[in-house]
């Protein structure tokens, strides 16, 4: 008889096994049944298996034939086990090792609610932007139906009608409202979720480029080996969901000018400024884009000054290969002669940024673009 596992969760770990290499032990039972991992122990009665995972103990009088792994083989079904053990946690990194750990696990958590946030993304932008053209519809509809309601004999059933359809426009707006509300209390929370992963991926970067040479120097035993290569392994698995770029740009001063492409029809010179929350252009380029109706919105300005403008989103904004969808500009005056606006945080939040002034580069490093299969990253 089979202890310690319950059957589901053994032969959950037996069908994770069968599909690698063929190094482990294998264990043929007399029911049928085949298991496979690392005998740990053994002896006239029992044989103690180890899946990885945790181990299970086997009665010798179940068991019908035993294939052992070359000790070559479980060697490295060890080692596979350690970064398995390493990467749940099960085996503690290098003391030396320990902030590299912890930024890892840090990104670990946030890279999942990034990229669902980023799916959800697109979906909630068009939604809000389908409720405001809705509401707007609406609100130019009231006048008309007021005006009727004043006229009309309220003894007559014209009136009640009137009054109706009023409520009822009403309570549309009402509802389209409360709904616009919530989708942008989610959209903050997914702009959270998103610059959060792109944050801390920018951090364990850093780090693991300046430190991960000298602590791999260091203890050379098989845990902590085990913990760098799942480090390695994931870390470039988390590089894969990343796209790096080195944007042409034009040097004034201290700051960067670079084109962008809006609607994927209007080509606008835009200076990078990372102090600013939003992206910005010039009425002429709101102009060029066919730009009509839009928020009204209060921005304040390098120097402090506030100044109005009006608040669209965008389809999109690309600079060289690197594009956002969906992203907020703010249409104000160019904040200079040169240029035709700003690009803020709208857009660069979206990416890890690193401005090279000497060569004249903006490099962009952002999420790829999200699969539209359901799967986890």
């Amino acid at each position: 008889m089979m202890k310690e596992y319950s059957v589901p969760l053994m032969l959950s770990l037996v069908l994770a096994l069968s599909a690698g290499p063929a190094w482990a032990d294998r264990i043929v039972l007399k029911n049928g049944q085949s298991l496979e991992g690392l005998i740990q122990s053994e002896d006239a009665a029992e044989v103690v298996l180890d899946f990885g995972y945790g181990t299970t103990v086997l009665e010798k009088a179940d068991v019908k034939s035993i294939r052992r792994s070359s000790a070559r083989q479980r060697r490295a079904l060890q080692r596979r086990f350690l970064r398995q053990a390493a990467r749940s946690g099960a085996v503690a990194p290098p003391k030396a090792a320990e902030e590299l750990a912890r930024l890892l696990e840090r990104a670990r958590n946030s890279r999942e609610a990034a990229q669902d946030a980023r799916r959800e993304r697109e979906r909630l932008l068009g939604r809000q932007e389908g409720l405001a053209a809705q509401m707007r519809e609406l609100k130019g509809r009231q006048p008309a139906l007021a005006a009727a309601l004043a006229q009309a004999d309220s003894n007559r059933r014209e009136y009640n009608d009137l009054v109706g359809r009023l409520n009822a426009l009403n309570a549309q707006l009402q509802a389209d409202a409360v709904e616009s509300e919530e989708a942008v209390r989610k959209l903050a929370v997914g702009e959270a979720a998103m610059d959060k992963y792109v944050a801390d991926y920018a951090a364990l970067r850093r780090y693991a480029g300046a430190h991960l040479k000298r602590l791999r120097s260091g203890r050379r035993d098989e845990a902590s080996a085990a913990f760098f290569a799942d480090f390695e392994s994931e870390f470039a698995d988390m590089a894969k969901s990343f796209k790096r770029e080195a944007v042409a740009s034009r040097r004034v001063g201290e700051h960067l000018i670079v084109e962008a492409l809006l609607n994927d029809k209007v080509r606008a010179l835009l200076l990078v400024d990372t102090g600013a929350s939003q992206t910005v252009i010039s009425p002429r380029v709101a102009a060029e884009l066919g730009l009509e109706g839009g928020a009204e919105v209060t921005a304040t300005l390098a120097d402090g000054k506030q100044a109005a403008g009006r608040l669209y989103i965008m389809d999109s904004v690309s600079v060289g290969a690197s594009r956002v969808g969906k992203t907020p500009v703010v249409v104000l005056d160019a904040p200079g002669p040169e240029v035709d606006g700003l690009l803020g945080m709208s857009f660069l939040r979206n990416f890890v940024v690193q401005l090279d002034l000497p060569a004249g580069k903006l490099m962009l490093e952002g999420l790829a673009a999200p699969s539209s299969a359901a799967g986890k990253p």
